[in-house]
């Protein structure tokens, strides 16, 4: 694949060098929804992170085994279908964000190893709503991502957040999350994957 950005289907797929994103929709997020309702029993630990005016909250494997086990199957048939060399293993970590009224994120990426060449970490968002551009605003909480070309140019991509939409990436890509005046949730997935051979296509 050596196009930056290919259309594949009603998906989209960045690739650079060993860096990677997708972005999808995930049919089943509204079964995720309620996770947000632990907000009033879990610490809120943004001070800690890049999150500013909202509050994230750790998820617990426990949390919620039955959609784990759907998200899993849905993301492995996801890379099976479009034939992309990735095998899914387990959950590294997982959080829910909800952000306050110009509540932001800074750029930061998830993953500081070194190349591996058998594989990484891949860092999942699931957006829970629609947050529209605004007169004066056309990146109303957006989620930026920039992936880095050996000369040094900045491949810069803007993500609208969309109910329903899953943005999968190589957990070295950095993103951030611009200011937003409506109100947008998320949950964070971090997963750890292999690289695997993928067959050719018989004629």
């Amino acid at each position: 694949m050596s196009d930056y950005k290919q259309q594949l289907g009603d998906d989209t797929f960045y690739t650079l060098n060993h860096l990677w994103m997708l972005v999808s929709q995930y049919p089943k997020f509204e079964e995720m929804e309620h996770l947000f309702k632990l907000k009033q029993s879990k610490i809120d630990q943004s001070r800690y992170t890049y999150t500013n005016s909202g509050t994230q909250f750790p998820l617990d494997q426990d949390d919620w085994i039955p959609q784990q086990q759907d998200f899993f199957t849905w993301m492995q048939s996801k890379f099976d279908d479009l034939r992309l060399p990735f095998q899914i293993e387990c959950v590294l970590a997982s959080w829910c964000i909800d952000y306050n009224i110009n509540g932001f994120q800074t750029a930061h990426r998830h993953s500081y190893e070194a190349l591996n060449p058998h594989g990484g970490e891949i860092s999942c968002v699931i957006n829970f709503d629609d947050v529209p551009e605004v007169e004066g605003n056309e990146v109303n909480g957006n989620l930026f991502t920039f992936m880095p070309a050996p000369n040094g140019y900045q491949h810069y991509e803007e993500h609208p957040s969309v109910r329903g939409q899953c943005i999968m990436m190589h957990g070295e890509v950095w993103h951030g999350v611009y200011p937003t005046l409506n109100q947008r949730r998320c949950i964070v997935i971090d997963v750890k994957y292999k690289h695997r051979e993928i067959p050719n296509e018989s004629n």
